[in-house]
């Protein structure tokens, strides 16, 4: 990744505590059993909302086998109770109605206790791809030839920068013969940093099973606005600190049956 940024490093350190500024989540660390859980596709979204596809997030964290932690990532919102597409752009913490998401969704099961973490900091971006991308495409280079995946999950704060995110705006209504664009469905805007993200990261996918080498959901430290993350907006100055861990096991639940 060295090309890619004017200042990078990279080292093993303690996991800070991320109870605390500026990321202040549920637990102090991602250290602990984990697993990356990959629900549903995206192809449950296009081109026409399938509204047979909803998942219990309870569900998906007892199938991880972890009965105690955090869960970071995001998904689609259960657009079948509401009858219309329900990710909110304002980060809100309050009491869930249900537990369900809808067509798809990419989270980081951990036990989340304090421990040793990989910490990457990287500022002045010099590619047009998104340091996510970025640090997927190292790691496929590392090892695509593995026929077992690194999978990684956890957090990064990003300062000197806004960044551009969308969220799910309309839900498909095509033909199934069409292959509309799923952007197309999508709306785009800009929050201001400093930036919290959490997500998952992929090396690649031996074994055919649809999974999403990358994704991403972030929050401005205000907690105004929220949505999956695209990129950075002013590379020249955009500084990230990044921790992730990894995943022992990944967990594939309802993966198309036409995906071979």
């Amino acid at each position: 990744m060295a090309p890619y940024f004017r200042h990078l490093t990279t080292k093993v350190v303690e996991c800070p505590n991320l109870g605390a500024k500026p990321f202040y989540l549920g637990r102090a660390g991602i250290s602990g059993d984990a697993t990356l859980a990959n629900v549903g596709s995206y192809d449950y979204l296009i081109p026409c909302a399938d509204h047979g596809k909803m998942y219990n997030f309870v569900d998906v964290a007892r199938y991880s086998g972890i009965s105690f932690g955090m869960v970071l990532g995001g998904g689609i919102g259960p657009f079948q109770a509401y009858q219309k597409p329900c990710e909110c752009e304002v980060p809100i913490s309050e009491r869930a109605s249900n537990n369900f998401f809808s067509a798809t969704g990419q989270f980081f099961i951990t036990e989340a206790t304090p421990g040793k973490v990989i910490e990457l900091k990287a500022a002045g971006r010099v590619n047009c791809h998104n340091i996510f991308d970025l640090i997927q495409k190292a790691l496929y280079n590392k090892y695509s030839k593995s026929s077992s995946p690194v999978a990684l999950g956890g957090v990064f704060f990003l300062q000197n920068s806004a960044v551009e995110v969308n969220l799910l705006n309309d839900l498909p209504k095509e033909p199934y013969h069409t292959f509309p664009c799923f952007k197309e469905f999508q709306t785009t805007f800009k929050i201001e940093g400093p930036i919290i993200g959490t997500g998952t990261i992929v090396s690649h996918d031996p074994n055919n099973q649809d999974l999403v080498t990358q994704s991403f959901y972030c929050w401005d430290t205000e907690k105004q606005l929220t949505g999956h993350f695209e990129n950075d907006i002013c590379p020249d100055m955009a500084n990230y600190t990044v921790y992730l861990y990894p995943a022992r096991n990944i967990l594939r639940l309802d993966k198309p049956y036409y995906r071979k």
